[in-house]
């Protein structure tokens, strides 16, 4: 299913997207990501955000950030998705845009992904919420600018996302840390829950928890459950097989997520910290050899 997966995103495709997730982050994305995969549909996920693939349209959805009109937000997301090898767009940034994007292509179905709002503020406070963290924390020390110049661009790209749109959306500075903050969040995803529910009608809509499996989501979508051929008995005259139904995805736990939130403090802060070090260090021999070579003066210090 790995091959099936890769060859899905080695064809060009030039259909309009299929399914539409309005779910936020933390929601169960990831897994129904890799389950519409499954079923066959290449499907955009805030995970593109980090890949290379993202050099060349980053800067339209930093441009959408700052649109005030529905109609050229709209513009852009077709130059987005349009013509383009996904045909479903689940998690951050797009389901920020359903709205739109359920307008630009009408027969596309909607997936709204849901969770436990208490389990859902505890798991955004311990994963997505790191670089809304870490604004917070470089805003409030000496070395933050040092650290932001020097961070990789692609780094940057969060700092842009939790800038242009996390803030706006759960207030500024909320990092989630606190349970004020928290709340504040739940709040939020409240209210987005219940716009999407009387936005929609059910024919398109699906309120849908990855806990359910592949049921709800195949019904809706109109597709069988993916199964794979397995053996069950071979002898020497014939190979008896039977096919099982592949196990719904469940990925992004916390211990994942701990993993790539390491690998981002690594990239976020050796940078500058071996860039300091060299500013520093260079400093020092050169003071050290005008001293050495009696070119540096304390008398100003004898005034």
């Amino acid at each position: 299913y790995q091959r099936r997966v890769r060859a899905l995103f080695s064809l060009p495709n030039k259909m309009p997207l299929q399914v539409i997730g309005a779910g936020f982050g933390r929601t169960g994305t990831n897994s129904l990501r890799l389950a519409l995969e499954l079923l066959g549909y290449p499907t955009y996920h805030m995970f593109v955000l980090v890949t290379a693939e993202f050099d060349s349209h980053f800067h339209l959805w930093e441009k959408l950030a700052t649109i005030q009109s529905k109609e050229e937000r709209k513009n852009v997301l077709k130059q987005i998705f349009d013509d383009s090898k996904y045909t479903a767009a689940v998690d951050f940034p797009a389901s920020l845009y359903w709205k739109e994007l359920s307008e630009i292509y009408p027969e596309a179905k909607v997936i709204l992904t849901v969770r436990d709002e208490t389990k859902w503020a505890e798991s955004v406070r311990d994963t997505i919420s790191f670089s809304a963290k870490a604004q917070v924390e470089l805003s409030r020390v000496w070395y933050g600018g040092i650290i932001k110049t020097f961070q990789i661009p692609r780094l940057k790209r969060f700092d842009v996302w939790i800038t242009k749109w996390w803030f706006p959306l759960f207030g500024e500075g909320n990092d989630f840390q606190t349970e004020e903050n928290r709340k504040r969040g739940i709040e939020v995803l409240v209210k987005h829950i219940s716009e999407v529910e009387q936005s929609l009608s059910s024919k398109r809509l699906l309120v849908f928890d990855v806990a359910q499996g592949w049921d709800p989501l195949c019904t809706f979508l109109q597709k069988d459950p993916p199964t794979l051929k397995t053996t069950i008995s071979k002898d020497e005259k014939e190979e008896n097989q039977k096919f099982i139904v592949v196990p719904f995805p469940r990925s992004n736990d916390k211990e994942e997520f701990a993993k790539m939130l390491t690998e981002q403090r690594m990239l976020r802060y050796l940078p500058s910290i071996l860039a300091t070090g060299l500013l520093f260090g260079g400093v020092s021999c050169a003071i050290y050899f005008l001293i050495k070579n009696d070119s540096f003066s304390f008398s100003f210090l004898r005034k």
